[in-house]
């Protein structure tokens, strides 16, 4: 996912600590001093101790009881490299690569990388491995960097199992596996890693008796602070998919994956703000937040935005700007904003455009507009294919996951078979 400025969840965000500091005992909130352990650290670096010189490093950059000093954390990280610490050289990588305390530079990175995996860092490896299959920094050699990955799941690191497991799931570079993705994802989840947690849930998913075990796996992955994990998890709540349906508990986890940074997090809390789904209803903040989610450029929250905006809730009905915000969701592949601008459109008289707006939302997946315009062309409402219309139909009865959506959707797929 994109990254994004971290004022689009300033609306959330501000919720989210006026409640828990609010809940919070008085004395929980009351740090003692850290002097005396900085200090410590402090003075073993300067005694030569490079472990002291990156643990220091990373408080610094976290401002965990001390001032953050990201600049300062990237030279006593460069210390420690130069003393052969391999996680002082991973860090000092990590630095240049995302360009934290200093301008981003992919070569440096690489070569930190390299170097911290040579001095058996594990994570390094896993990072020089992605430099080569990609070309970041150095040449890019897959066979290369996928030997690297392999050897370093086998070492024992769980992140490069999780990045091995995604090529033999996508056939990235390998002939596509899901047998063996499923083997790898389990085999980091078991060692640790959210990530792996996550991504298993997901291809378990596809078999209806694992849904309840998908479900666990991702609340797990959201335990560790994997924000995406507490987002799906969220979804499998509200849904009632693989679990009864609990709207506040999707509530609560549609928070943690936005207050962890995950747009659809966001997207999911403000979507149950504007129905009052499992919280007291807000359209006015789930406006707001949709439109700064959108400016920040999570397309979804375009898609939100639009609808907002042409039902004229929680702002002022403007069908010209959200004719704006569902073409910009559209335009990136956001199935439910091109058929939503496909009606719009039609209500104007432009029945050919809704055609082609129509096709593209079901082509990607929308089961509304699958049955929306399976419906239109079946029927001759719209310019179209009966016996196209009728597949569209069939497809929006496939892809409902709700049990209202089944019920009509699949209803509609019988009547005009």
């Amino acid at each position: 996912m994109n990254r994004y400025s971290p004022l689009a969840l300033a609306l959330v965000l501000v919720v989210l600590v006026a409640a828990c500091t609010a809940a919070q005992p008085k004395r929980a909130r009351q740090r003692r001093p850290r002097v005396d352990p900085i200090t410590a650290l402090e003075r073993g670096c300067a005694g030569g101790a490079p472990g002291d010189c990156v643990a220091l490093g990373l408080l610094l950059e976290d401002g965990d009881g001390v001032a953050v000093d990201r600049e300062r954390a990237g030279v006593l990280f460069g210390r420690a490299c130069a003393a052969d610490d391999g996680g002082g050289c991973f860090h000092l990588g990590r630095h240049r690569r995302d360009g934290v305390g200093a301008a981003i530079d992919l070569a440096i990175a690489a070569e930190m990388f390299a170097t911290g995996c040579r001095l058996g860092e594990l994570r390094a490896c896993t990072s020089h491995a992605l430099a080569l299959t990609h070309g970041r920094g150095v040449p890019a050699d897959e066979a290369a960097g996928r030997t690297l990955m392999r050897e370093t799941c086998d070492r024992g690191h769980p992140r490069a199992c999780v990045n091995l497991g995604v090529g033999f799931e996508h056939g990235l570079g390998v002939e596509a596996d899901a047998r063996v993705a499923v083997q790898l994802y389990r085999r980091a989840c078991d060692d640790g890693d959210p990530l792996g947690c996550l991504y298993l849930a997901n291809l378990l998913e596809t078999g209806a008796a694992q849904l309840h075990h998908a479900l666990r796996l991702r609340e797990e992955a959201c335990a560790a602070h994997e924000a995406a994990g507490c987002t799906a998890a969220g979804r499998m709540y509200r849904d009632g998919v693989g679990v009864a349906s609990d709207l506040e508990e999707a509530v609560r986890l549609f928070r943690a994956g936005c207050d962890g940074r995950d747009p659809d997090g966001c997207l999911g809390y403000l979507l149950a703000l504007n129905a009052g789904d499992g919280i007291a209803q807000d359209v006015g903040t789930a406006a707001r937040l949709a439109l700064i989610l959108c400016t920040s450029g999570h397309l979804a929250s375009c898609q939100s935005i639009g609808y907002f905006y042409e039902a004229g809730e929680g702002v002022t009905r403007d069908e010209a700007r959200a004719e704006g915000f569902y073409r910009r969701a559209c335009d990136g592949d956001v199935s439910g904003g091109c058929s939503n601008l496909a009606e719009l459109v039609a209500g104007r008289g432009d029945k050919l455009e809704a055609v082609r707006l129509v096709r593209r939302g079901c082509e990607l997946g929308d089961a509304r507009g699958c049955n929306a315009g399976g419906v239109f062309f079946v029927t001759g409402a719209w310019p179209g294919d009966r016996t196209e219309g009728a597949a569209m139909v069939q497809r929006a009865c496939e892809l409902a996951r709700l049990a209202d959506e089944v019920e009509d959707y699949c209803g509609d797929a019988r009547r005009y078979r």
